[in-house]
């Protein structure tokens, strides 16, 4: 289900998720809390269809999601999820 653009560009580690394809993002996800400063965000590119799923790992490291989808009709598409770590009260 991967554009062909990135199977034939992107290093094979980036790639090969698990089976299904977020075990690097998950890791990623996971581990910013303890690099981001307060009020930080990670930035992760994703499919619709794993769309939730990057949700919930946003949510499970203590993350506050959001989803952007780019709509413009000329441009080259794409989904990412920002996690911004909350500021300290």
């Amino acid at each position: 289900m991967m554009p062909r653009e990135a199977r034939d560009h992107e290093h094979r580690v980036a790639l090969d998720g698990g089976p299904d394809g977020l075990d690097v993002q998950r890791r990623v996800v996971a581990a910013a809390p303890d690099w981001l400063a307060p009020g930080g965000h990670v930035v992760v590119e994703t499919g619709q269809p794993q769309v939730e799923a990057s949700v919930a790992a946003m949510l499970a490291a203590g993350l506050v999601p959001r989803v952007v989808t780019d709509s413009d009709p000329d441009g080259p598409g794409g989904t990412v999820v920002v996690g911004r770590l909350p500021e300290a009260p």
